[in-house]
């Protein structure tokens, strides 16, 4: 396959690597108590065409390589490049839905913020705008009659107010709401959500390679939009992530055209449509995506472009991927994507990528 880094400068090559492993137990502790524990393994070495990796490993150091965001964005909790195995999440949920529509849920989790395959073998334009994990609070509504909701709150990243607080581990200052609706009639299945995240600067693309000791400048909030639907073997939808006003520059930069430099307004979507059909017996899921971004390239040409990198989206993509169910509780999956990275004039090469990706899962 053709292979890009960071830069998405084109290379040849190919190799067989453990690039992530995902263990998860859940117990019931009672009838109102459960809880979940989630271990991650991951690579340093990350497919390309994930914001925040690189290609070339071998001009990096071993420091360099430790910062390096890893497919889910955060870093092993270890300094030692050899012991790649983290906590990613580990969350209470209390409820009594025979009683009460209300879950509330405690601990180190993934927050209800845009919608997505949480282990996609090559992650979508839009789940890397919104995907968050933090140590949080949240409470959930679910009623019978479709609609849901939630509301959350967590310890963000620090506003740079002062230089005495970029040390300081982020207060309970950042929060998200979303709200949607399932409904089923006949063979149609079909829902909708918004979302809404009051500083941006979480979702893990950014909050991993912030400047300035892991602070910001100036708050931008995001929105999240899903719409999907299921009708009978066919399914189809969209995800819409962008940010609500554009980053200072001090925060973030985009080259809009050639030496005109703006702080950036991110955004990205996702279209998609499936068919699942037996394949020789086999239960077998066909789906295209197309996806894309702007002003998500955040490179520009002057000698602090290192230091500024914090998104390095495509700007296009498509997306073909298939999943055959092999055995039991076991799916076999290829992904083929298709990257077109940004002009030019945007500090991009503006040249098409290929990558084909397999990944194995396996529920026990």
């Amino acid at each position: 396959p053709n292979y890009i880094d960071s830069d998405y400068k084109s290379t040849n090559g190919s190799a067989f690597a453990v690039q992530e492993a995902v263990l998860n137990f859940d117990a019931k502790i009672n009838s109102i108590i459960n809880t979940h524990l989630g271990f991650l393994y991951s690579s340093d070495q990350q497919t390309p065409a994930i914001s925040g990796t690189v290609g070339n490993y071998a001009t990096y150091s071993q420091e360099q390589l430790s910062s390096k965001a890893t497919t889910r964005y955060y870093p092993s909790n270890s300094n030692d490049l050899k012991d790649k195995v983290s906590i990613d999440e580990a969350y209470i949920n209390i409820s009594n839905l025979s009683k009460m529509p209300l879950v509330a849920k405690i601990g180190l989790a993934y927050v209800p913020f845009g919608k997505y395959d949480r282990y996609a073998s090559m992650p979508s334009l839009t789940q890397q705008l919104s995907e968050t994990r933090e140590t949080m609070g949240e409470l959930a509504f679910l009623h019978n009659s479709g609609f849901h909701g939630a509301v959350y709150a967590f310890n963000g990243v620090n506003k740079n107010t002062t230089s005495d607080n970029k040390d300081l581990v982020g207060d309970i200052n950042n929060w998200g709401a979303s709200v949607g609706y399932n409904n089923e009639r006949g063979k149609i299945f079909y829902s909708v959500s918004v979302g809404y995240l009051n500083n941006m600067f979480d979702v893990g693309t950014i909050s991993q390679y912030l400047n300035n000791n892991n602070v910001y400048h100036s708050r931008v909030g995001a929105w999240a939009v899903n719409a999907d639907a299921h009708v009978g073997p066919f399914n189809l939808g969209m995800n819409y992530v962008t940010a609500n006003s554009n980053f200072d520059k001090s925060d973030m930069v985009f080259e809009k055209n050639t030496d005109t430099i703006i702080g950036p307004k991110p955004r990205a979507y996702n279209i998609y449509a499936g068919y699942s059909f037996a394949s020789y017996g086999y239960d077998s899921h066909l789906e295209l995506s197309l996806q894309g971004s702007r002003e998500s390239y955040d490179k520009i040409t002057s000698a602090s472009a290192d230091d500024n990198a914090i998104l390095s989206l495509p700007k296009q993509r498509m997306q073909i991927t298939y999943d055959v169910k092999i055995l039991p509780r076991t799916t076999l999956g290829v992904s083929y994507n298709r990257d077109k990275a940004y002009a030019e004039k945007n500090v991009g090469t503006g040249d098409n990528t290929d990558t084909i990706l397999t990944n194995l899962t396996v529920l026990l």
